[in-house]
This record gives structure tokens, sequence and C-alpha cells, in this order.
């Protein structure tokens, strides 16, 4: 769990406020996640922040929810209406007409259009709206909280910046990094994760063998990837990390290449459709990594591969 550690007034509140939302139930098929509740969380963090009323109607969620779902969702279900009324089970949404509304879909919630029409409200509790108007940074953490919880990293910036305005949005960026007086648990194991992962792999790709080295010491646009992701409860250990690049790193989140459990072959998705075949992951198609780690033990793990290649790989 993405854990907080600062000072604020109401820290009990604050912590199970975390909880609430580490907590939030999300439907789970074939290894996929129906992340439905975790995007209207984000989207409506970043209302709240932005001073809008507590309670929104259902017409005014569905556009950009559904956007959202299209975007990002992970799962073929990309329904807004059911996020809208089944947050209200997790405690920390409120539907005031919600036992009013007729049950009569196959899933039991309410038809979409009753929603629409009847011109339907919710959001969140009256105490964590107040809550987050009050302390931003709190909004702030929670919303990594959430990323980190449902999201591959790669998705994180194009998150925030899709459910919050662009000031908001460069607020929440900045409260990830050190302008800000506190630090997370999960932040130093970020940093110790990418420093044992990119030392494996000789602080380079291991696709395309890119490597590039600023004097300060930084490596810009490299890496360090989850090949079971951690909001499935992937390991921050090295037979379960991979140096990428910023590009290769997207593909492989996005499932568009996989790397074979036992041989360690790449193989590309049929899906993919490039416009420079000779300098694209196309060509790379059943061919050995560029840079792999010199002990067996700290190369991707068989089991990690199997996950990746099974729940988030397009055959």
């Amino acid at each position: 769990m993405f854990e907080l550690q600062f000072c604020i007034s109401g820290e009990f509140m604050a912590k199970n406020l975390f909880m609430l939302f580490h907590k939030i139930k999300v439907h789970r098929a074939n290894g996929r996640s129906a992340r439905h509740k975790p995007l209207l969380a984000l989207w409506a963090i970043g209302q709240c922040l932005q001073g809008r009323k507590r309670l929104i109607e259902f017409a005014e969620v569905e556009k950009p929810l559904k956007r959202l779902l299209v975007n990002f969702g992970e799962t073929s279900n990309k329904n807004p209406h059911v996020p809208f009324l089944r947050m209200r089970n997790d405690r920390v949404w409120e539907v005031p007409k919600g036992d009013t509304l007729k049950n009569n879909t196959s899933s039991g919630d309410a038809q979409i259009e009753e929603l629409r029409n009847d011109k339907v409200t919710a959001g969140f509790t009256q105490e964590i709206y107040d809550r987050f108007r009050l302390d931003r940074r709190l909004a702030y953490a929670i919303t990594w909280q959430l990323l980190h919880d449902h999201f591959p990293v790669c998705d994180h910036v194009d998150l925030i910046k899709s459910t919050m305005n662009r000031d908001i949005a460069q607020e929440v960026l900045i409260a990830s990094g050190e302008e800000v007086h506190y630090l997370t648990q999960q932040q130093e194991k970020d940093k110790l994760f990418r420093a044992n992962i990119l030392a494996e792999y000789h602080h380079s790709c291991a696709v395309c063998g890119y490597s590039v080295e600023f004097p300060d010491g930084h490596w810009p646009g490299l890496e360090a990837a989850h090949i079971k992701w951690r909001s499935h409860k992937g390991p921050d250990k090295t037979p379960n990390g991979i140096a990428l690049c910023a590009m290769h790193r997207t593909l492989f989140d996005q499932g568009l290449f996989t790397i074979k459990p036992t041989s360690h072959l790449i193989r590309v998705s049929t899906s993919v459709k490039e416009q420079f075949l000779d300098q694209g992951i196309v060509k790379r198609q059943n061919s050995k990594l560029e840079v792999i780690p010199t002990s067996s033990t700290n190369r991707p793990g068989k089991s990690f591969l199997q996950w990746h290649e099974r729940n988030v790989f397009h055959k």
C-alpha cells in the first residue's frame, strides 16, 4: 500500500482515508481489473480540487468517464454508470437518490436512461470532500496511491493530465517529487528498485541497448519496469524487473510485446502496425534481448513473464 509519512492535523482521519481508498473493491476476471472505480475517483478528486460542487449529475460525469474507460480501462466493459452507483459500497461515495432507483438490469444496476432523465447526482461523502478541500496535499497523496494501486507507471502522467486541469495536474506532479516536505515508503522502495535494475542491465535498455548518461550521473529515458505490475501484487525484486527505454517501456506495459518465459526471446503482438518496420519493434520478433543480467538468478523470472504473457500481452 502507498503509505504516507507526514504530519498534519487530523492524522488519524488521513490514515483512515488512505485505507478506505486502498480497499476500494475492483472486479477482476481472467487476470484483468475493472478500473471503473479508480478512474471515477481520480476524476472526482480533480473536480474537487477545481472547486466544483460536491454532488455532480450523471450527465456531467458520463462523457469524461467514458473517455477515461476507453483510454485506460483494462476490460471490455466501458459502462460509466456502473462505478457511479457501485462506489457508494466502498464508503467514499454518496448517491443521495440511490435507494429510490429501479434496479432493473441483469447486474442489478439502474438503467442508464434513468440516471440521465432523473438527473441523479453523486459524489464523495461530505466528510471526504471537505477534507480534500481543506488539505490539498492529502488529495494529491491519495491520487498517487490510486495510481500505484491500479495502473502501470507508464500511464500515471497521462492519467493525471486526463483527469485534472493543467494547473492542478502540475501541482500533483510536483507533489510526487522532492519539492514537498514528505517522502513515502514506496518512493524509497522505487529508488532502490530502479537502482538495482539499472545496474543489473548495465544501465541499458534490454530490448534496444539504449544507454545515455548525463554528466551528473543521471540516465534519462531509461526506466525500471515491473514485469508483473505492483498493482497486481508484483514484488520489488530483481527477477520481476527489467530495464527499458521510455518507448519500449510503454510498448511492454501496453502488451504490444512480451518476453518468452523460457527462452527470453522477444514476442511481438500481431496487432502492432508500424510505419517504419526496419526501425521498430516488429523487426525484433523472436530476437534475443540486447542486454540481460550476468547472473541467471537476476534475469526475468519465469512466473512473472508467464503472468505478463497471460494478462498483459495482446496476442
